[in-house]
């Protein structure tokens, strides 16, 4: 998942490749005036660091990008436990699963993704959720912010800073359950 800083810095490379891609497209079709411009601000005084650093700038974002591409999401991991014949951990996608099988079986959950975060307290967990029309959002979403905190604690040992829950969607049709 993209932070903030990441999403800007998205959207201000790719306007840059449109502009840069429209002017080489203008270029091939005849019209010389970007190439004229590049080429009379790189005999300009101070031209070629301007085109230095631009490089640089965008070496360091594309760089930044191959990172985040190819970085395994919930590579962190919990210890939990130091022991004399080794260290127990929990990844961070193993508290995730958790989390969603925990959410998947409260009644009036729909649909559920969750992203759980280290932090030096604990985790930090958020559900996006989809819920049925017949349940009470706010007492819902306490039964879940209770059963995950205390699964949690209980299953993995670790403390919950907080538990975020945002409900994208309140479904439209009701659920129709097998009567055995």
């Amino acid at each position: 998942m993209l932070g903030i800083f990441d999403r800007l810095v998205l959207f201000l490379s790719t306007a840059t490749l449109v502009l840069l891609s429209g002017s080489l497209l203008t270029v091939a079709g005849g019209w010389n005036a970007p190439l004229n411009y590049l080429r009379a601000n790189l005999y300009a005084p101070g031209g070629r660091l301007g085109l230095g650093l631009a490089g640089t700038v965008f070496l360091l974002v594309s760089l930044r990008f191959l990172y985040l591409v190819f970085r395994r999401p919930g590579a962190g991991a919990v210890l939990i436990q130091e022991g004399k014949l080794g260290d127990v951990s929990v990844s961070v996608g193993a508290i995730a699963n958790l989390v969603r099988k925990l959410a998947a079986n409260i009644r009036g959950v729909r649909e559920v993704k969750a992203d759980v975060r280290l932090t030096a307290e604990g985790v930090r967990v958020s559900l996006r959720t989809v819920v049925s029309p017949e349940v009470c959002i706010p007492d819902l979403s306490a039964e879940l912010q209770k059963t995950v905190e205390e699964r949690i604690r209980d299953v993995v040992g670790i403390g919950v800073e907080r538990v975020r829950i945002v409900v994208e969607n309140i479904a439209t049709e009701t659920k129709r359950r097998r009567v055995e």
